[in-house]
């Protein structure tokens, strides 16, 4: 089988997936660009696609040769970038099978009714010509169901991210098995909502081997001004991808209180770590997170219990060897490259030829 991607760049978050499929299956990926800026400053390199061809800011040749193959045409996003919504146009033009990658939008405010019109539009312009859509997380897919979108071709989908090497720091684990240690990884600005959470931190600084802090942003200044005079916490700045791991090895929870996020692909690269993960109810990934193992999600309905979580899992203590292989290991299973593309597989084997499953995502089970 063959599938043609058409994304805005190489996106480190779907390389693991994309390598995986193409084991088995011809792929064609088509980018306006590479890689973001920010994410090379932030230490990220293009993922290595070596059995997938690439296509970098087509020629208008090249895009006609691309859209007379009769293969089926993934894009992410409908009408979001220029060059994936002309050839997303062309693709619906031709009948070509069809599938689209959307992740969840903000729905709050103004803007956020807006962008609910600019969907029902879209569904009804659109709607018929696509054969399935890929949500990211359990919001996705309720938001384009809510909107109209045929529930049936609706999939939850997800982020994912290049398998690495269980590595347990048991040096750092000897100093003190009682008290875990807190990572925070991300940009220091509102929608990260990591500046908030510093006081209630600093309630358990008893009860905290360290708080590291990883990231840079607009709100730096005001972090490091809360942060000031406190031993516990560790301010790292910006990081490379593979210190990062590094931390991860030797960190028991990863805190990701954002107010909001389409996912969250911190939150793989912990559970591959071994780390238990508390996540704000409006990220993508909170759907990882089973409550009792691999860590909760936290919520902003009425009374916000960030503390009550936190305060569950610090009592927990440290994570153990033993623990954080479980947890790693059921991230290798659920979340990993392969099981999302063994997954993309009997999508399109619903979609296309057998319809008697319902195919469910591998981290529901």
């Amino acid at each position: 089988m063959k599938f043609i991607f058409w994304q805005n760049i190489i996106s480190i978050h779907q390389s693991a997936f994309l390598n995986a499929l193409s084991e088995k299956h011809e792929l064609v990926l088509i980018v306006e660009k590479d890689l973001e800026k920010g994410r090379k400053e932030q230490g990220w390199s293009i993922p290595g696609l070596e059995k997938i061809r690439i296509i970098t800011a087509p020629s208008e040749n090249q895009m006609v040769e691309l859209l007379n193959d009769e293969s089926i045409h993934v894009f992410s996003g409908i009408y979001s970038y220029p060059m994936v919504s002309n050839a997303f146009r062309q693709a619906v033009k031709k009948g070509l099978k069809i599938g689209v990658l959307l992740e969840p939008f903000k729905w709050i405010g103004v803007k956020g009714k807006f962008r609910w019109v600019k969907y029902y539009l879209l569904k009804i312009r659109f709607g018929s010509k696509i054969d399935f859509i890929a949500a990211t997380g359990e919001l996705g897919a309720l938001q384009y169901g809510n909107i109209g979108f045929e529930k049936q071709k609706i999939f939850e989908w997800g982020y994912f991210v290049e398998l690495s090497e269980l590595s347990i720091n048991n040096e750092i684990k000897k100093i003190d098995l009682q008290k875990p240690s807190i990572l925070f990884v991300g940009s220091i600005d509102d929608r990260k909502n990591i500046i908030p959470q510093i006081e209630i931190i600093k309630k358990f600084e008893d009860h905290i081997r360290i708080m590291t802090i990883v990231g840079d942003g607009p709100l730096k200044e005001e972090l490091l001004t809360k942060i000031q005079g406190y031993s516990i916490f560790d301010y790292k700045g910006n990081l490379r991808n593979n210190e990062v791991k590094k931390l991860m090895s030797s960190h028991d929870i990863l805190i990701l209180p954002s107010k909001f996020d389409g996912w969250g692909a911190v939150v793989n690269e912990a559970l591959h770590a071994g780390m238990r993960v508390i996540t704000s109810e409006n990220c993508g990934a909170s759907v990882l997170l089973d409550g009792e193992v691999r860590g909760e999600k936290f919520q902003f309905k009425g009374e916000n219990d960030f503390e009550k979580v936190l305060l569950k899992w610090i009592k927990k203590g440290s994570v153990s060897a033993d623990k954080k292989v479980i947890i790693s290991e059921w991230a290798n299973k659920n979340i990993s490259g392969k099981a999302a593309a063994e997954y993309f597989e009997r999508i399109i084997n619903y979609v296309y030829d057998d319809k008697s499953e319902r195919p469910i995502a591998p981290w529901k089970y």
